[in-house]
């Protein structure tokens, strides 16, 4: 794992270097909003120093590279110089992003049903019926290998639901 060492605060100086704004004004921003990568891209939709691309340059190879340079600097100099060149190419959306990836926040906005649904039709409805993450996962991954054995095709991961009852 790459650790960056930059925080929302130091974000906010780099990139108002970059844009050439005011950092007291970026980070006022990016403490009410909570949230420094909508408030860079915000600042960089509306500057005037530094203009997006219409549509993106980068390549995931890109990206997955300037991420690892950026791992490697130290100096607050090379960091706006790196930065610098990954903001020219980068469109509001990609340096949103490319902000969440190094804060390691994505921010999918995807809550658990919707990752739940994603593993079959009736997955969210069988975890809550028990409600245990633990025990919902071992059973999906239970069902999941019998149907990679071929022993149950075709069949939906069951709702189970244990009454306890004192002894």
């Amino acid at each position: 794992s790459i650790i960056y060492n930059l925080k929302s605060k130091q974000l906010c100086k780099l990139f108002s270097i970059i844009f050439h704004e005011n950092v007291i004004a970026m980070i006022q921003k990016c403490e009410e909003s909570g949230d420094v990568a909508e408030t860079i891209s915000d600042f960089y939709s509306t500057s005037t120093h530094v203009k997006p691309p219409p549509k993106t340059m980068l390549s995931n190879y890109d990206v997955d590279n300037y991420l690892h340079e950026l791992g490697r600097l130290t100096r607050e100099q090379d960091q706006i110089q790196l930065l610098r060149k990954i903001t020219e190419k980068s469109t509001v959306n990609d340096l949103r992003m490319f902000i969440r990836l190094i804060q390691k926040d994505l921010k999918i906005n995807a809550g658990p049903k919707h990752i739940i649904d994603s593993l079959g039709s009736n997955a969210y409805d069988s975890f809550q019926a028990t409600n245990d993450l633990k025990s919902f996962i071992k059973r999906y991954l239970e069902h999941k290998n019998s149907i990679d054995n071929g022993t149950q095709l075709n069949k939906q991961l069951s709702i189970k639901i244990e009454l306890m009852t004192p002894g």
